[in-house]
């Protein structure tokens, strides 16, 4: 089912989880899904069969077919040549070849084959269709599925068409295949000599204007010449400025097109007034008249500008973080108005407390100047969270009155304390204490938890890390094992916690043994009402004055409205256990989350951003609702939303996103945590997903597949393969038909070299046989940046078998007699000399012969387990000199069928190897006639 941009969802019973398709369902009962699919605009026409079974249940299958039928489409748009600007009519001479470019397209999802056609359509007025001549250049094409070509047209006028008479060509692009898929695209062109106008300017020449106006000076225009005709205007301007008004004018020239004779044609010339001119000012505008290149009239407007009144709050510079006491803001205030004012301010509607200045200094226009503001935010504030301070600014008689809003985040002041009640209590198996840290501050801590003072033998298991939200206590999750020799005595430890921004915090707390100890924290927080309950390593009874619940090792408690220990009095010991329980009548809220699991499949590999989950959110009707959003893993780190603070007001319902950006953790299995934690420290919702984080940046593949007899497969990999350590690798080599196959299990990062894996010829592979190896490794490290390079074919080649036929001995007589004859004539044989030289081994050939006997030799006892045809891994370099390190392979994957055919080495196989190798397998005719003819014959040629 995965194609490349097909799009998968599923709905009803069906989920699809990653790369499964899941459906579940209540026994003996139907389960129903739908499976959608959202294919491609350039899905190939082809029927699709998806078929498969279920790994662990009999007679679960899947079975469909999709079948992808072939849309016929046609498109069709002219390039060339184009309208004038402000035109919509081509003009063309008559009786001149004019070139048209068409862009031609099959938008259709498969091959098509078309036909272009061009015919000339009447204009209004006329009585046929002018005479126009078509070239059509290679009209009928074929294209593929959203290809595109350019075709070419010769177009020629006849000199018979009236002169800018409009009328249209038109080119039709048709389908063959479907004659229903045509476009047609049309063009308006026309045939192409007193420039005399007359211009009647509505309203008058003289105008008042305002800053950042645009100004539409509406022109009627009658064309009194005698013929058709077009006018350009072409303005400028000249300045009286008022003050210190540096304001620069200007305004674009307009056409009117093609007018008939006679006829009138109505033009709008905009002109944007500059946004910083003064009140004051005033502007000549002097309007110059072209026909073509030819100058034919002028005419003036004057233009005055108005006074208006503007103002805002320029936040570029301004830190709008305040400490949850209050503080001062200095706040710029801009004039935006066009004449020299000052700014009066006014608090404007409910929100944070401000106290504010009643007015500010004059500013000239464009210009800026500062206040300064206190603002408080509220008591129930958060760090993070975003108030909304509504300021009214005007001059001072009112005018230019405008209400800006001004977003203020109250910042953090972390703050917590730690609280036990009792001893902690310790089993042989260990305990938890009944120990809490409250967060008093209005951000959201992460904490790093131990234990120091321990004797020799003690350890701490449990969290090393908890994440608490403002206003929130938690129980100290660390569980604490004494040491088996513990004599019991009591002794004093310090539960050390360290805070990002606050440092360490050491409590000290006594221990002592117990019968029975907590293997839950007996800390208990929560609402009027609600039941909680604490586990217990043991189902020993114990009792109380207080009211609570025991059933075997879990205990149960009914929160009311107070805080107060629970204390439990065990049957054997003099020191009892203490529970801590604090309950509060709290609002009723409702609160429903949710993680895309979807959102996080390429976690590790990009970047994440964007939603990944939401919450709908339901505020009491009593109480407006302050909460707090986070993402937390299993390992403790706290994900950075875009938004954290959550604020919404009583009865009223709102949906959060969680938005993430720029997220990439560290490779591995992660469990990413939605929490929701509101004002009174109670966790509203929390929803988990557990995931695959991939590492990026890393790279490993095939470099090289030889299958001649022995099997070779070389291993290539990127600098950075050393975060492989540790992780399991293998190469899998089998045929095409699956009738064979091996798979090695190799340590990419073994050695300073790549490996290359070597499989003894297994004696039942043929010629041309395809073989596939494919390299993969376990998750996270199943993806790498280069999939391509995981998978490699090609053909086996057996072993050959010289043979040595009569002719052989010939060929090689006839050749050694030649060489000596020619060795002789180049006084190369003296003799007198003769000399035997012996010529070192190179280190090449001594690493082979030390291989070779190598090869010979026995090894450990695992290789004598293996079967008589050995794999190897070799580790290789780019430096043929280097010393190879053969590894014997660490499973015994093929069985020998039958014994390899030895090479003959002697001189004789060696020649004939030769006369293989130049003849290839044809078959080469025994020379026949006696030996001294095919001498001569030799040496004549």
């Amino acid at each position: 089912m995965i194609h490349s941009n097909w799009i998968w969802s599923a709905s009803g019973d069906l989920t699809i989880n990653g790369n499964t398709l899941e459906m579940d369902g209540v026994g003996n009962s139907e389960a129903i899904g739908t499976l959608s699919v959202i294919l491609p605009v350039n899905a190939l026409p082809a029927r699709h069969t998806f078929q498969n079974n279920d790994s662990m249940l009999v007679d679960h299958d899947l079975l469909f077919t999709l079948q992808v039928v072939q849309v016929h489409r046609a498109e069709a748009t002219i390039l060339s040549p184009l309208p004038e600007i402000g035109e919509e009519i081509v003009s063309m001479n008559v009786s001149e070849s004019q070139r048209i470019l068409l862009r031609l397209e099959n938008p259709g999802n498969g091959q098509d084959e078309y036909i272009l056609s061009a015919v000339s359509v009447a204009g209004a007025g006329m009585a046929s269709a002018p005479e126009v001549d078509f070239q059509l250049y290679n009209p009928q094409r074929t294209l593929g599925a959203l290809a595109t070509t350019i075709a070419t047209v010769d177009v020629t006028l006849s000199q018979e068409i009236p002169a800018q008479t409009p009328f249209q060509l038109a080119f039709t692009w048709q389908s063959i295949i479907n004659e229903s898929a045509i476009a047609t695209v049309y063009m308006d062109v026309e045939a192409e000599p007193d420039h005399q106008w007359d211009l009647d300017l509505q309203g008058g020449h003289t105008i008042n204007v305002t800053p950042s106006q645009l100004l539409e000076l509406n022109i009627t225009l009658t064309n009194i010449g005698n013929s058709i005709d077009n006018i350009t205007m072409k303005p400028s301007f000249s300045m009286s400025y008022s003050g210190n008004d540096a304001s620069s004018w200007s305004a674009q020239e307009v056409s009117s097109g093609i007018v008939e004779i006679n006829a009138t044609k109505n033009i709008v010339l905009p002109v944007s007034i500059p946004s910083d001119t003064w009140a004051g000012t005033e502007a000549t505008m002097t309007i110059d008249l072209y026909s073509g290149a030819l100058m034919i009239g002028q005419t003036i407007v004057n233009i005055t500008v108005d006074h208006v009144s503007g103002w805002r709050f320029n936040l570029s510079q301004t830190s709008l973080e305040v400490v949850p006491e209050g503080q001062n803001i200095t706040l710029t205030v801009q004039q935006l108005g066009n004449s020299p004012e000052s700014p009066w301010f006014t608090k404007a509607g409910q929100g944070w407390m401000v106290e504010i200045p009643s007015n500010g200094s004059v500013i000239e226009p464009g210009q800026m100047s500062t206040i300064t503001v206190f603002v408080t935010p509220p008591v129930e504030s958060v760090a993070g969270e975003v108030g909304v301070l509504r300021l009214r600014i005007s001059d001072s008689d009112g005018s230019g009155s405008i209400v800006e809003e001004i977003p203020v985040r109250v910042g953090a002041a972390p703050n917590i304390n730690i609280e036990h009640s009792g001893i902690w209590m310790l089993s042989q198996t260990g305990g938890l204490p009944t120990a809490w840290v409250n967060n008093l501050g209005n951000d959201v801590s992460i904490l790093q938890l131990s234990v120091s003072g321990l004797p020799s033998g003690w350890e701490v298991s449990g969290d090393s890390q908890m994440v608490i939200a403002p206003r929130q206590s938690l129980g100290i999750p660390i569980n604490l094992i004494p040491d088996a020799n513990w004599d019991g005595q009591r002794f004093l430890v310090s539960i050390e916690i360290t805070h990002p921004t606050l440092g360490l915090h050491s409590y000290d707390i006594e221990v002592e043994a117990s019968e029975v100890a907590f293997t839950s924290s007996p800390v208990l927080f929560g609402i009027e009402g609600q039941q909680l309950s604490v586990s217990l390593n043991s189902d020993l009874q114990l009792s109380s004055s207080d009211s609570f619940q025991q059933q075997g090792n879990t205990l149960s408690f009914t929160l009311g409205t107070s805080s107060n220990d629970i204390i439990l009095d065990q049957p054997n010991s003099q020191t009892p256990l203490k529970v801590y329980v604090s309950g509060q009548a709290l609002p009723n809220v409702t609160v429903d989350c949710s993680l895309n699991s979807n959102s996080f499949e390429n976690l590790g590999r990009i970047e994440l951003s964007g939603s990944v989950g939401d919450c709908s959110m339901f505020a009491s009707q009593d109480e407006s609702l302050h909460a707090t959003m986070m993402i937390v893993t299993d390992s403790g780190e706290k994900v950075e939303l875009l938004q954290q603070t959550i604020v919404i007001g009583a009865g009223q319902n709102a949906t959060v996103e969680a938005n993430i950006s720029g997220w990439v953790p560290s490779a591995g299995t992660v469990k990413i945590t939605l929490l929701i934690v509101d004002s009174y420290g109670r966790t509203l919702s929390e929803e988990s997903v557990t995931t695959i984080s991939r590492a990026s940046g890393w790279n490993i593949g095939i470099h090289s597949f030889n299958a001649e007899g022995d099997i070779l497969i070389g291993i290539q990999r990127a600098p950075t393969y050393e975060r492989l350590v540790n992780t399991i690798c293998q190469v899998n080599v089998k045929t095409d038909k699956g009738d064979w196959e091996v798979t090695k299990i190799i340590d990419i990062t073994a050695s300073e070299y790549a490996p290359t894996i070597k499989i003894n010829n297994p004696g039942v592979l043929k010629t041309d046989m395809k073989l596939t190896a494919t390299l993969s490794c376990e998750q996270p490290y199943d993806i790498d940046d280069n999939l391509e390079d995981d998978v490699m074919s090609t053909f086996y080649k057996e072993d050959s078998i010289i043979v040595i036929e009569s002719s052989d001995l010939v060929f090689a007589v006839s050749l050694a007699s030649l060489l000596i004859i020619i060795a002789w004539f180049a006084g190369l044989f003296k003799a007198s000399s003769t000399e035997t030289s012996t010529k070192p081994l190179t280190s090449s050939q001594r690493q082979k012969s030390t291989a070779e006997t190598d090869a010979d030799s026995p090894t450990n006892d695992l290789a004598a387990k293996q079967v008589s045809v050995d794999d190897e891994i070799t580790i290789h370099s780019e430096d043929d000199e280097i010393p190879v390190q053969n590894i014997k392979a660490d499973l015994d994957m093929i069985e020998v069928i039958e014994e390899p055919v030895s090479e003959d080495t002697s001189a004789l196989g060696r020649f004939a190897s030769l006369r293989s190798e130049i003849h290839g397998d044809e078959d080469i005719e025994a020379p026949s006639g006696p030996i001294e003819d095919r001498m001569d014959d030799f040496f004549d040629n």
